[in-house]
């Protein structure tokens, strides 16, 4: 549905920050840590990740509703920021949501893990630029754009953006994301949850080159809960994702919720820790680095519901990727830029040099056969290369096993030689198993096997 500008149309951006996480309940387990409820650091294998970096000196900018500087997981995370449409959150360090949504997403990014019960971040070195905006019906497009141009003007090389709305995405807030952008600032944004914005991709999400990210549940399949469609980067795990909250909100300070919010987040922390080991990389390239060492899934390339796959930490840290000139998810004539030039141009007819044509007969026999062999030539070494790639291609993208319990491409394996996690972050115990009741579940059931092949999920 396209919205306008005034009236009603801008009140629809009111499915912003509350539309982002579904079900949110305290974390309530007897005899479990918060650690062990952080399933997804294990089956990305996070703490194999951080060994290799952790994101120091990375910068953060969490366009939300602010960030709670007194929750323990954000200690000494937190830098000064500011806030826009709002008068309650000096320097952006007070959460105004109902939900405390900021902090869930600082938390999952840059959490300090200083203990079992403390929230350990993907990227536990990055700092966070808090940076408040309304969660309220009446906010405006212009409090999140005057945010985004903030944060690139800021020191922010990563913008998280757990921000839905459908629909129609305002000229200020499409020039705000090209403007973080022309800044090297990787702009990370959820595609928007089915019950709150719908089953489109969320407008701000589905701008060119934003990573969107969508959500997978524990077995690797596409929760059904997600947006989906064809503007989908990646996937990463958006079910019974634990996060810290302000003791409002909760009296233990944790909080377990559904919502592809979750998932941004940690492909946030992710694009951190790559941006911490590669500084010298420009955004397009990091984004180009993620999207080629993703674990396929379902349809074999990029689909409506994985994108290129669910994020792969281990081999965005490591594997070896050739170079990109520009953003690998703007495609010429998008975002306002023209075709590459330098392309060939087809010749008129009749404008030939002339130097091998022989006028008025045809071309030598010959010619013929010499022609045809090159020909062959050249299409055997086509068919054999090809048989190459797509042999190495499998190798690559292979899943946890013959078992197939995680469907096509599943979670990223244990990497080779990993070892023992880096001092400093107890080691977790494994997600939940099926008879637990840590994490109830509040969406639909998921697709099997990896996600479906033909139609929309059901929400």
């Amino acid at each position: 549905m396209r919205v306008t500008r005034g009236g009603v149309g801008r009140l629809l951006l009111c499915l912003v920050l509350v539309s982002a996480v579904v079900g949110s309940v305290p974390f309530t387990a007897s005899g479990a840590t918060l650690r062990q409820g952080q399933w997804y650091l294990d089956v990305l294998h996070i703490q194999a990740a951080q060994q290799v970096a952790n994101g120091q000196g990375v910068v953060v900018a969490v366009i939300d509703s602010g960030c709670d500087s007194s929750v323990p997981a954000l200690s000494g995370r937190l830098l000064a920021g500011t806030e826009f449409g709002l008068s309650s959150s000096p320097m952006g360090t007070v959460d105004t949501s109902s939900v405390g949504h900021g902090t869930q997403m600082a938390g999952i990014i840059a959490g300090t893990g200083a203990n079992e019960m403390t929230e350990l971040g993907v990227a536990p070195g990055a700092t966070i630029l808090p940076i408040a905006v309304p969660e309220s019906a009446i906010s405006s497009d212009s409090n999140i754009a005057q945010g985004i141009r903030w944060g690139a003007d800021h020191g922010a090389k990563i913008e998280n953006i757990s921000i839905g709305f459908p629909g129609y995405v305002p000229a200020d807030l499409a020039e705000a994301v090209r403007y973080a952008q022309s800044r090297d600032v990787v702009v990370v944004a959820g595609v928007g949850n089915v019950k709150s914005t719908g089953p489109a991709v969320s407008g701000l999400a589905a701008l060119p080159g934003v990573v969107a990210v969508s959500g997978v549940d524990e077995k690797a399949n596409f929760w059904s809960g997600s947006a989906h469609g064809p503007e989908v980067v990646l996937s990463a795990p958006s079910v019974h994702i634990v996060a810290p909250v302000p003791t409002r909100v909760y009296a233990n300070g944790i909080a377990t919720s559904d919502g592809t919010s979750s998932a941004t987040a940690i492909v946030s922390g992710v694009v951190a820790l790559v941006r911490s080991k590669y500084p010298s990389l420009d955004a397009a390239n990091v984004i180009n680095r993620l999207i080629r060492t993703a674990v396929d899934q379902g349809p074999k390339g990029r689909d409506p519901y994985f994108g290129f796959g669910t994020v792969h930490p281990v081999e965005a840290l490591t594997e070896n990727v050739a170079p990109v000139s520009g953003n690998p998810l703007i495609g010429p004539g998008q975002d306002g830029q023209s075709p590459a030039a330098g392309g060939s141009q087809q010749a008129s007819p009749g404008t030939g040099s002339g130097s091998g044509s022989r006028s008025g007969g045809g071309v030598p026999v010959w010619l013929w056969v010499v022609g045809g062999v090159c020909l062959l030539f050249v299409l055997v070494a086509v068919v054999v290369l090809v048989v190459v790639l797509v042999s190495s291609g499998r190798r690559r993208r292979r899943g946890l096993g013959s078992s197939g319990s995680y469907g096509p491409g599943g979670f990223p394996p244990p990497p080779v030689g990993s070892g023992p996690p880096p001092g400093g972050y107890p080691s977790g115990s494994g997600g939940p198993s099926s008879a637990t009741t840590m994490w109830p579940p509040t969406g639909g059931s998921p697709p099997s096997a990896g996600g479906p092949t033909a139609g929309p999920p059901s929400s």
